[in-house]
């Protein structure tokens, strides 16, 4: 997904955990306009990585990509105000459009 968003011209942050996560949002102070992360990242849910966003109008949009999700998550998910949901495998058509959609909300 890097190389694809990248070849784009997006430019791309990877972290392995919360913790990171959390680091470079506050190091950006508002500048990451686009999280997106895995339904689960070492034991937490994209749920717990959302509840965990500082609230304020510089929340960066989210976008989930997970293997299988039931109704009942999915609900929950976009209820968390998760804006696209990508099934894996992730194709870099779909990768691009759902970015640019986001983006533009």
């Amino acid at each position: 997904m890097q190389r694809a968003l990248e070849a784009f011209g997006y430019p791309v942050l990877t972290v392995e955990n919360q913790d990171q996560a959390d680091a470079m949002l506050r190091s950006f102070n508002g500048g990451i306009r686009l999280l997106i992360t895995d339904s689960s990242i070492n034991g937490k849910s994209a749920l717990e990585v959302i509840a965990a966003l500082p609230k304020s109008s510089q929340t960066p949009k989210v976008i989930v990509v997970s293997e299988e999700v039931s109704p009942r998550e999915r609900h929950d998910i976009f209820n968390a105000g998760v804006i696209e949901l990508i099934h894996k495998p992730v194709e870099k058509e779909e990768l691009l459009r759902a970015v640019r959609r986001t983006i533009k909300t």
